[in-house]
C-alpha cells in the first residue's frame, strides 16, 4: 500500500467511525471529580454516534484498502460486544458523569474505548504530517494540486512507456488547458510519485487548470465507464455536450479569448488527451467501495494502440491550434 493511500484510508476510517465526534463527546465524562449532568440530548447523540460508528466500520470492511488497514490495527476490538452493551446501558440511565467515573469497572470500559479511538486519531495526525504534508508541501493561493493513479494491470509493475505517455500527456493537457482558461505562463510540476500496487502521481499547476482537469476526468470517467463506443469520434460526439470543458471553451470563444477554429482544435486535443490517459490506465484515484470493479473496467479499456505507438490518441495527425 502506498504511503498516501495509507493516509487516505486512515482518514476515511477516522471519518466513517465518527472518531473525533465520539472523543469530543465522551472525554468530559471521564474527568474525576467533575459531576456534570448528562443531558438527554447527549444520551441520544451518544447512541446515534455508536450505531453510526459501527455502521461505518461495516462499510469500511467492504473496501480492500480500509479492510486491510482495519485488520492490521485489530480495530474489531473497539466494538467488543459486552463493552458496547455496558456503555449504552450506562449512558441511557446515568444522571451525571459520576455514574461513569465513579464506578471503576465502568470507568475502565469507557476509558478503554476512548483510548482506542484516541490511538486512531493520533495515528491519523502523525501519518498526515509525516507521510502527506511533507510530501505535498504548501501551495500558494494561485496553485492547485491533484493525484493521478496509474494502474498496475497485472501486478508486474508499470512499463516505462506508460510513464512516458503519462508525463507527455499531462504536459500537453496543461498547455492546452492554460489556453482555454486564459492562464498566462504556467508550469506543471510533478510533486511526487508514490508507488505500490499502482503508482500515484501528484501534480500541481495553476488552480483553474487543476480544477478543470479534475472535473474533466471525473465527468469523462462517469460517462464512459458503462458505455461501449465504436470509435473516438463517436465517443466524443456522445460525451462532449455534457462536459463542463465544452461550455468553458464556448465561453472563451464568445469572449474573444480564442477564435472558433482554435476552440475546436483545443477541444478535440484535450478530449483526445484525456482519452489517452484512460487508455494507459490513468485516472483519478479509485478509492470507493466500487474501486475493484472500476479497476477491472479501466483495465478493460486498455489501449494497445497507445502502448504500441507511444503517442496519445491520433493527435499527431491533428492541426495544432493557432
Amino acid at each position: 500500500m502506498q504511503a498516501l493511500t495509507f493516509v487516505h484510508a486512515l482518514n476515511r476510517v477516522v471519518g466513517e467511525m465518527k472518531v473525533r465526534e465520539l472523543i469530543a463527546l465522551m472525554q468530559p465524562w471521564l474527568v474525576p471529580a467533575a459531576n456534570n449532568q448528562i443531558q438527554p440530548a447527549q444520551k441520544d447523540q451518544f447512541t446515534q454516534l455508536i450505531f453510526n460508528s459501527h455502521s461505518g466500520y461495516e462499510r469500511l470492511l467492504q473496501d480492500q484498502n480500509t479492510k486491510e488497514l482495519l485488520a492490521q490495527l485489530d480495530a474489531s476490538q473497539i466494538y467488543e460486544p459486552s463493552r458496547m452493551a455496558k456503555m449504552l446501558g450506562t449512558v441511557s440511565t446515568a444522571g451525571t458523569t459520576q455514574n461513569i467515573w465513579g464506578n471503576p469497572t465502568l470507568f475502565t470500559e469507557f476509558y478503554t474505548f476512548l483510548a482506542l479511538l484516541r490511538s486512531l486519531e493520533t495515528m491519523r495526525e502523525s501519518s498526515k504530517k509525516f507521510l502527506e504534508d511533507e510530501k505535498i508541501g504548501v501551495l500558494s493561493n494561485e496553485e492547485g494540486s491533484m493525484e493521478i493513479e496509474l494502474l498496475d494491470y497485472d501486478g508486474a509493475g508499470i512499463e516505462p512507456k506508460r510513464l512516458q505517455i503519462l508525463v507527455n500527456t499531462l504536459m500537453d493537457l496543461n498547455t492546452n488547458l492554460a489556453r482555454i482558461y486564459n492562464v498566462g505562463q504556467d508550469t506543471l510540476r510533478f510533486q511526487y510519485f508514490d508507488s505500490g500496487s499502482s503508482v500515484l502521481v501528484g501534480i500541481k499547476a495553476a488552480k483553474p487548470i487543476i480544477d478543470g482537469l479534475n472535473m474533466l476526468l471525473t465527468q469523462w470517467w462517469d460517462k464512459i465507464r458503462f458505455r461501449q463506443f465504436d470509435s473516438f469520434d463517436k465517443k466524443v460526439e456522445a460525451i462532449e455536450k455534457g462536459l463542463t470543458i465544452t461550455r468553458t471553451i464556448h465561453e472563451a470563444v464568445e469572449g474573444k479569448v480564442i477564435d472558433e477554429e482554435t476552440g475546436k482544435n483545443l477541444k478535440r486535443r484535450v478530449l483526445s488527451e484525456v482519452d489517452a490517459l484512460i487508455g494507459i490506465g490513468a485516472s483519478l484515484p479509485l478509492r470507493t467501495e466500487t474501486a475493484i470493479d472500476e479497476r477491472k473496467l479501466l483495465a478493460g479499456m486498455r489501449s494497445t494502440k497507445l502502448l504500441g505507438s507511444g503517442e496519445p490518441g491520433d493527435k499527431e495527425t491533428e492541426e495544432k491550434p493557432e
